[in-house]
């Protein structure tokens, strides 16, 4: 993961959700902890999907199809995430 994709983000993860007559973060405004945190919870999903398609010894279908079933039975937005690192966009 560059660093510049990494940084559009975790933007993107603190300004989700915000209010409208609330302004956006920039890089430059978003405290140090919570870039640390995002950096380490981007990290970790980046190792899953390497782990998840090493399962699966490299047969990206059948990691999609796990973390379809991990999506489905979980219904957290981190696997979402892990998803989208192996590559696939569409929810």
């Amino acid at each position: 993961m560059d660093v510049i994709s990494l940084k559009e983000k975790i933007i993107s993860k603190v300004n989700e959700g915000q209010e409208s007559d609330v302004l956006p973060y920039i890089w430059e405004t978003i405290p140090d902890s919570i870039k640390r945190f995002w950096i380490n919870e981007f990290n970790k999903m980046k190792e899953e999907a390497k782990r998840i398609l090493e399962l699966y010894n490299g047969d990206y279908v059948n990691a999609i199809r796990c973390v379809n079933e991990l999506i489905r039975a979980t219904g957290a937005k981190y696997w979402y995430e892990v998803r989208r690192e192996l590559g696939y966009e569409q929810e």
